[in-house]
């Protein structure tokens, strides 16, 4: 008896890692991810007032860096490339931070760029996770309204349930993130992003 044909679909077989990785630290208090992790401002807050942060998961090649570099470029801060730390908080958020061997290689405020190498660049030190970006990377063109509508749901890391987006890297990705993170709200059912009020404004 045969077995089944081999899916040659580009990345199937990173996409299957991932999928492994995050279920193997849905139920950890702390664990390492490959990953990258940048933080933004949030609108009309106090200077002190913690950031925003996205954690951009997916496999090599899917814009993960590229899409860390563009947000940096409008005003995010990187938090890790390449590898990230996460840790559950006793108040239920989650705390992505750079990797002790990063810290130790002096690597942390490091992001690779195509065509440039490594850059240095201004950085904070941990910052709280409240979204999740899976770029896919995919043969398969999707549809209208799944290029316009990606795929929401939750995911659970490190025992925290949070939101997660599943798309693919395009030309209007970067500013629509930086403006959800800035000061904008998921209209997702699942597991939404609500707009923080500082100041009596959104």
């Amino acid at each position: 008896m045969t077995g089944a044909a081999p899916d040659h679909t580009p990345g199937l077989r990173d996409e299957r890692r991932i999928d492994r990785a995050l279920e193997e630290i849905a139920e950890r208090d702390e664990a390492e991810l490959h990953a990258t992790c940048v933080a933004a401002p949030r609108a009309n807050a106090p200077r002190d007032a913690a950031p925003r942060a996205v954690l951009l998961i997916g496999p090599p090649g899917a814009g993960k860096s590229s899409l860390a570099l563009a947000l940096i470029a409008r005003g995010a801060r990187l938090v890790a490339d390449d590898r990230v730390a996460l840790r559950r908080m006793k108040d239920q958020t989650l705390i992505a931070e750079p990797t002790a061997a990063h810290r130790r290689a002096r690597l942390s405020s490091a992001i690779e760029a195509r065509g440039l190498g490594l850059l240095r660049l201004p950085s904070i030190s941990a910052a709280r996770v409240d979204l999740v970006i899976r770029l896919r990377l995919t043969a398969a063109t999707p549809s209208k309204d799944e290029e316009r509508t990606p795929r929401q749901r939750g995911v659970n890391l490190c025992l925290c349930k949070l939101p997660l987006i599943e798309t693919r890297m395009n030309s209007v990705l970067a500013d629509g993130l930086y403006c959800l993170l800035h000061c904008g709200a998921l209209l997702d059912p699942v597991a939404p992003i609500e707009p923080r009020i500082e100041d009596g404004r959104t």
